[in-house]
């Protein structure tokens, strides 16, 4: 099955009217037993039938591992999306299996460069952050600390060597989205100046630690216990929670005034309070109205469903000046039946807003040409067509090539052009800014830049990676408490 196949039976029991909970109980059962499905796939005439067999799902931590930039090069990627109990133990078996792949094309060649994708991870579980962390930070070093009020204090540290060559340079990329877990990492990472944090700004900021406690009636309670803090001693919380108003509490984030300073293993000056703070600043592209409000309508799926009704897919496979034609034609077609928004439809609160406060003022006038303004903003919008046809045709190939490609494909794909990605290549690559970001001593042998050229395909290393989960995994943390 693949994307924009439509469901409509589980085990010959119709589908229309079932919640989506209902659905997930009928395709779900005991592993090894055969479920039945039938569905409809554009393109092909009738109803499609397929028996499933049932097995165990685990949805990984690491989605993708590979190399990137140029094959000479060595320098290994892995994106992880979350924290999980197994993160630890797929992160260690995707950077085994990248210097595996690295050494087996020479005597002398190893892994130069690692660049650890942790944009958008919400984080997960404290012991995972921990199992990452050890696996990059020097032996003896601390990763994490945690102190509450009546909570027992506790300090985890690396009592292994890490499974990182300390020669291969590290890069870690954060956003606004990086939290809790994967900023225990990325504070790990930057107060031990092990590596180079990069990214648009600061992380989400959240050092705080939770306990859930289960209640009646299927319900639970979250509730904060401690919060933790980085090698140096600070704490990123990037807000404070206080006794206020008839809530119970006040919520405020905290000052740059407010932000103590503290200094990294090598003396580098970094804050607490608001996230993590990138030591490498490289702002992301940003989305045009227009293809935003292309992404919203959902016309991208309409148009992708359509032209694979009648086209299948070939090598080399890209969005020319005909087809782009052709999903224009679409979107105005859909815009004027109002199958989807007006395109301007990111401006219509705003406009209606002040619409309404012209009316009130009694400044009808002026409440006129706002219709006039509605136009211009529209025939702006049609023009981006133009502008940003690079960008808009990029997501028109997306949507297509993600019917017939897994996932890990169109992530490495994407990489190609990924403006943060190829900043931590030219931070890797440059030997002397990298240490010089570090603060290191000046003149160290960091090697030097490995040649050769890799075969290996991504199922190669997620075979690999698979094989090394089956066995039992010593992240070689040491926990210490004190009472």
């Amino acid at each position: 099955m693949r994307v924009g196949d439509k469901l409509l039976s589980v085990n010959d029991k119709n589908v229309e009217k079932m919640t989506v909970e209902q659905v997930r109980n009928e395709l779900r059962g005991v592993p090894g037993s055969t479920v039945s499905v039938g569905f409809l796939r554009d393109g092909v005439k009738g109803v499609q039938t397929l028996d499933l067999k049932r097995s165990i799902v685990k949805i990984r931590d690491v989605r993708l591992t590979t190399f990137v930039g140029d094959t000479n090069d060595a320098i290994g990627y892995i994106q992880l999306g979350g924290f999980s109990q197994d993160a630890g133990a797929e992160v260690r078996a995707s950077i085994e299996a990248l210097q595996d792949v690295a050494e087996r094309e020479g005597n002398s060649k190893k892994l130069e460069g690692l660049i650890l994708d942790l944009r958008g991870n919400p984080g997960g579980l404290l012991t995972s952050a921990v199992d990452v962390s050890s696996l990059l930070v020097p032996k003896g070093s601390d990763i994490v600390s945690a102190k509450g009020r009546g909570f027992p204090s506790v300090l985890y540290r690396s009592s292994r060597n890490p499974l990182l060559d300390p020669e291969c340079k590290l890069v870690v990329l954060v956003n606004g989205g990086t939290a809790s877990a994967a900023e225990i990492v990325s504070g790990a990472v930057q107060d031990l100046d092990v590596g180079v944090i990069l990214g648009g700004d600061r992380t989400y900021g959240k050092g705080l630690v939770q306990n859930v406690e289960e209640l009646p009636y299927d319900t639970a309670l979250k509730f904060t216990v401690a919060k933790y803090f980085t090698p140096s001693g600070r704490c990123i919380q990037s807000t404070n929670y206080n006794e206020g108003d008839s809530r119970g509490f006040l919520a405020t984030n905290v000052k740059d005034g407010d932000r103590q300073t503290f200094k990294t293993r090598a003396g580098r000056i970094i804050k607490d309070g608001g996230g993590i703070e990138v030591d490498v600043k490289v702002k992301p592209p940003r989305a045009s109205a227009l293809e935003v409000a292309i992404l919203r309508s959902g016309v991208l799926e309409d148009f992708a469903s359509k032209w694979s009704s009648t086209n299948s897919i070939e090598s080399g496979f890209k969005v020319n000046d005909d087809l782009y034609k052709q999903f224009q034609v679409m979107v105005a077609e859909k815009e004027k039946s109002g199958e989807i928004p007006s395109l301007t439809s990111l401006y219509n609160q705003p406009l209606d807003t002040l619409k309404k406060q012209l009316k009130d003022s009694g400044y009808d006038s002026a409440a006129r040409e706002l219709k006039q303004l509605r136009a211009s903003i529209r025939n702006e919008m049609a023009a981006d067509f133009r502008k940003y046809e690079k960008d808009i045709k990029e997501d028109i190939s997306n949507a297509i090539l993600a019917r017939y490609l897994p996932e890990s494909m169109l992530l490495e794909r994407s990489l190609i052009t990924d403006t943060q990605v190829n900043g931590a290549l030219k931070v890797i690559k440059d030997s002397d800014k990298f240490e010089t970001i570090l603060a290191r001593r000046q003149g160290r042998d960091v090697g030097g830049r490995v040649g050769g050229k890799y075969d290996a395909s991504l199922n190669e290393l997620a075979k690999r990676a698979e094989e090394d989960l089956r066995g039992e995994s010593d992240m070689g943390v040491r926990l210490n408490l004190k009472f």
